[in-house]
This record gives C-alpha cells, sequence and structure tokens, in this order.
C-alpha cells in the first residue's frame, strides 16, 4: 500500500501493524509475531486449570454483597482495559496518520524537484541547439509587385535529398527559464557592478589619504569625485543643452547633485567643504565609456584645460572621445559662472568652454586592466610621480590590482 524506495528492507513486524490498523480483516496478536531474544523460551507445556465458579449461597445475605461488589470491580477493569487499548489504538492510529502525510508531503517534493530537473535539462539541451544549429539563408527573389509582408513561392526542389540542407530544429523554451542573451546582460550587469564598487572604493580610498594627510600631495587645493559625477553630468547633458537661458545667458538645467559637488558636500562620509576655483584647482575623477572602458579624467580650472589620461587609446576614437568630453567642457565653466559668489565676482569667469587632449605617451594597459591604470594615474599624479614605464609595465598589472585590493581592505 506504501510506494517501495530504494534500499528498502522487508519489516514483517512494521507489516503486521499496518494491516492491523487498514486491513479490513482484523489482524489478532500472537506470540509468534515477535522475536524473542534474550529471554530463555519456557518449551514446557503449560496446564491452565479451569476457573472455578464462585457461589453464593441463597441464606446469606452478605456473600451477595460482597458479590455484587466484586462484579462491579471488574466491569470497571474490563472497562479501563477497552478504554486502555482503545486510547492506545487511537495513537496509533494519529501517528500512522502523520507518517502518511509526511511520506505523501515527500513524494510530492521528490517530484517537483524530478519536473524542475527535466525542466533545466531541457533548457540546456535547447541552449545548445540554438547555439550549433544554423538555418539556411533563405532566397530573397522577391517580385517588385508583391508586398514585403507576403513570403515568396519557393520552386520545387529537384535536388536529391543529400544535398539540402538540414531544416533549422524548432525548440520550445521555458518561459521562466533564462535564455542565453538573459545570462549574458545579467554578467554584463554583474560585472559593471563590481567594477562601479571598486572604482569608487579606491577614490575613496583617495580622498580618506587626502583628507588624512595633504602634505604628501602635490597641491592642498584638489579633489577627488566618483564614477556618478561623469555619469550623471554625461546622461543629462541632452537636458542642459535644451533648456533656455534667460537673458544673460544662465538659468539652464544641471544634473541633480551639482550645486553639491560645486560645494564639496558630498560624499557624506569625507566632506571637503571646498569650493571649486574658491579652494579646489585641480579635480580628478574616473570615466566609464560604453561600459567597458574606464579613463582617468584631471579637471584644471586655472588653466581652463582638461587633461583625459587613456591607457589603451585604440578603444575610443577620437570622434567618440570629443562626444563624451563636450558635457564636461561646457557644463564646468558654465556651473562656476552659475554658482559665483556675487555679480561682482561673477565676470572673472567666462562661459567659453574648456579644452582638452589626450595625451598618448604615457604606459599603455592590456585589455582587461584599464579601470586599475586609470585609478593609478589619477593616485600618482595627485602626488606628483611620473608614469614609470617600468612600473606601469603590463605584466605587473595583477600586482597593482591585488596591492589596490589590500589597501581597500585595510
Amino acid at each position: 500500500m506504501f510506494p517501495k524506495w530504494e534500499f528498502d528492507v522487508e519489516d514483517t513486524l512494521a507489516e503486521n501493524i499496518i494491516k492491523l490498523m487498514f486491513v479490513k480483516k482484523p489482524w489478532k496478536w500472537t506470540m509468534d509475531c515477535w522475536e524473542v531474544t534474550g529471554t530463555w523460551v519456557n518449551t514446557k507445556p503449560v496446564v491452565v486449570s479451569p476457573a472455578k465458579k464462585k457461589v453464593v449461597k441463597e441464606d446469606s445475605p452478605r456473600p451477595r454483597k460482597k458479590a455484587r461488589k466484586e462484579a462491579a470491580a471488574e466491569a470497571s477493569e474490563e472497562a479501563a482495559a477497552e478504554a486502555t487499548e482503545e486510547d492506545i489504538a487511537d495513537a496509533m492510529r494519529e501517528g500512522f496518520g502523520t507518517c502518511l502525510k509526511e511520506i505523501k508531503y515527500l513524494s510530492e517534493r521528490v517530484e517537483a524537484v524530478e519536473k524542475k530537473s527535466e525542466s533545466i535539462n531541457e533548457t540546456n539541451a535547447g541552449r545548445k541547439i540554438l547555439a550549433e544549429d544554423k538555418g539556411p539563408d533563405v532566397p530573397a527573389d522577391v517580385p517588385a509587385d508583391v508586398p514585403a509582408d507576403v513570403p515568396a513561392a519557393v520552386p520545387a526542389d529537384t535536388s536529391s535529398s543529400e544535398d539540402k540542407a538540414p531544416e533549422p530544429s524548432l525548440v520550445l523554451l521555458d518561459k521562466n527559464q533564462s535564455t542565453i542573451s538573459d545570462l549574458q546582460k545579467e554578467d554584463a550587469r554583474y560585472l559593471e557592478k563590481r567594477d562601479l564598487s571598486h572604482i569608487d572604493a579606491w577614490i575613496n580610498v583617495l580622498m580618506k589619504r587626502y583628507d588624512a594627510n595633504p602634505q604628501h600631495f602635490r597641491s592642498a587645493r584638489m579633489c577627488f569625485l566618483d564614477h556618478l559625477f561623469a555619469q550623471q553630468w554625461r546622461f543629462n547633458y541632452k537636458d542642459f543643452k535644451d533648456s533656455k537661458p534667460d537673458h544673460n545667458g544662465l538659468g539652464r538645467r544641471f544634473p541633480g547633485g551639482a550645486w553639491n559637488y560645486y560645494a564639496g558636500t558630498i560624499p557624506l562620509f569625507c566632506q571637503s567643504n571646498k569650493v571649486w576655483e574658491t579652494d579646489i584647482d585641480d579635480i580628478y575623477a574616473p570615466v566609464n565609456f560604453a561600459d567597458s572602458h574606464w579613463i582617468a579624467m584631471w579637471i584644471s580650472i586655472p588653466k581652463r584645460h582638461i587633461v583625459v589620461f587613456d591607457s589603451i587609446c585604440s578603444s575610443i576614437s577620437p570622434e567618440e572621445l570629443d562626444v563624451v568630453m563636450e558635457s564636461f567642457l561646457y557644463m564646468v565653466p558654465y556651473l562656476l559662472v552659475e554658482c559665483a559668489s556675487s555679480d561682482e565676482v561673477r565676470p572673472q569667469y567666462s562661459l567659453e568652454p574648456f579644452t582638452y587632449e589626450r595625451p598618448t605617451n604615457i604606459p599603455p594597459a592590456r585589455a582587461g586592466d584599464c579601470g586599475v591604470y586609470a585609478l593609478k594615474y589619477i593616485e600618482c599624479h595627485a602626488l606628483g610621480i611620473e608614469f614609470s614605464k617600468k612600473d606601469f609595465a603590463k605584466p605587473n598589472g595583477k600586482s597593482m590590482r591585488d596591492k589596490m585590493a589590500v589597501d581597500i581592505f585595510q
């Protein structure tokens, strides 16, 4: 009546108990049902003498009363014995009912796991087929007077079946399972998030070091910004251009948090409270291009010039770099004029865009190390250290990364 599982061992005693509880015909207990172990078996026949009936004399009222008491006691004992047996039977039924529920639950779980496993296997097989099978190109011989959405008639193929290309396979994928493109997008998002966290973690290290020991750096008038600064400014540059200025040429829409960067109130854990131009001359920030390449940016406010440190110049064409830098060339001077402390100071600034350059004589990096090199460019330039070809050799990329990871952890 129960499912058979692997490595099941026949248990006659347990089956007898089950038969007692669930088989229609009652099953009687006997001494043969239990194996006798550790005791001495009595092989001598047991003589049972017949029970003697108690005789009560009719002429004595006291023995009759005593007999009634004994009969009542025996009846109560029998009732108690029956009640005890019923309690035991009820307890056994309840215990076996719980066992049945557990077995049913486990069976359902096993079935669900098997279905899930089969679904995953079918999905993996579908991915493999999609990756390997490529259907033949469909000829584009469609008459001019036939609409584009009407399929063209395919002429009968007179070649042998051996010359025909194999037909593409039709694979039905589970909607709940991720496809190859979904997994690739998820991996890309994970790598992007991981790289962003590492980039900002090192910028935070530089902020802390500069705040604790500014004398080690080449100037006391500098600041370090995280990747969100460049990301927000590039993303919202279109809104800045499309917004209409006032009669003074001001009033354009800036990205969110522009004033906080300008006044040095972010990040909260390491506020410098230094204002651009008034207290800050040099700004360092990492810039991400197309979620695949990192460059470093040094903005010199007094020189009205931006220097781009690019470890792999072939990753960004000059035209693409012009688009990337346009937002900073126009919005930085505009912010300086817009946020000037007074109307008397404002004429000292100009709305003319900054200029920029990308040096090509810096040590290059190999693919995958652009983020590490961009951060090291920022660190070395802020400390006044030249970019040594020996220190920035391509084989040193891993050791640089490991050292930065240790510093971030500490």
